[in-house]
């Protein structure tokens, strides 16, 4: 196997006493990675394959028992370590950290101040961002995204184009687009989505409850007495913010 990288003599010693080396590319990695550029920081060879274009940029560092192949990237002041493994071709950057047992493959991103931690696994197109953290044994995967303030632990499972922002999410239930409530209220919660998106999410709530099939059915049902449809949107949101405050117990 030929060696892509070396461990130069330039180390810093992290917080917890960890010393770690920067590494110095000794060939061309992919399109943005030259023979003699210098990269970011690991404590060992283990840390970070030789094979694909597995690399560490900027100030990044992996140490301990983490485990960056592929053709994963880690970006910035990012932080991988425990026994982590980052792989196929995602990207962990800004100032995230992953560890425990974490694992982010696919095409998953971490980026800004997220944490992935546990034995959560992100994976797919999921994006985590923001100061979200996801953890325990938390799955996010397909184009789900889970960014603000958000926490996604225990069983958790993100998946789909499902988008979760600002409330702690902590149950063995899955959630994705065929939980018509609990989308109801996470998407109304978002500031991230508009008012016509929000109504059109809850009339999709309406018609589970007055068993009507599609969207055009309930607006003709409702037509004729907008009062009535104002009190069945409220119930509906009440319904959904109980069954919230339930999940966050």
């Amino acid at each position: 196997m030929t060696k892509k990288y070396e461990l130069t003599d330039n180390v810093i010693t992290l917080n917890n006493g960890t010393v770690v080396k920067q590494i110095k590319a000794l060939i061309n990695i992919g399109d943005d990675v030259e023979a003699g550029d210098l990269g970011g920081y690991v404590e060992s060879e283990d840390n970070l394959s030789h094979e694909g274009l597995a690399w560490v940029y900027d100030a990044a560092v992996v140490f301990d028992n983490a485990k960056v192949s592929g053709d994963a990237r880690i970006y910035d002041n990012a932080q991988v370590f425990d026994d982590v493994c980052i792989f196929d071709e995602a990207w962990v950057s800004g100032n995230a950290c992953v560890y425990n047992s974490a694992e982010v493959f696919g095409d998953a991103h971490v980026y800004n101040e997220a944490q992935v931690c546990g034995r959560a696994k992100v994976c797919g197109k999921a994006h985590i961002y923001g100061k979200a953290k996801v953890f325990d044994d938390a799955r996010v995967y397909d184009d789900a995204k889970v960014f603000g303030d958000a926490e996604v632990n225990d069983y958790t499972v993100v998946k789909n184009s499902e988008s979760i922002c600002g409330k702690l999410v902590d149950t063995d239930d899955s959630i994705d687009t065929d939980s018509t409530v609990l989308e109801t209220f996470i998407a109304g919660a978002s500031d991230m989505l508009s008012a016509h998106a929000r109504l059109m999410l809850i009339r999709q709530q309406c018609c589970e409850t007055v068993g009507l099939t599609s969207t055009a059915e309930v607006v003709a049902r409702f037509a004729a007495d907008e009062a009535e449809l104002l009190k069945t949107l409220k119930a509906v949101e009440e319904s959904a913010q109980r069954l919230m405050e339930v999940v966050v117990k």
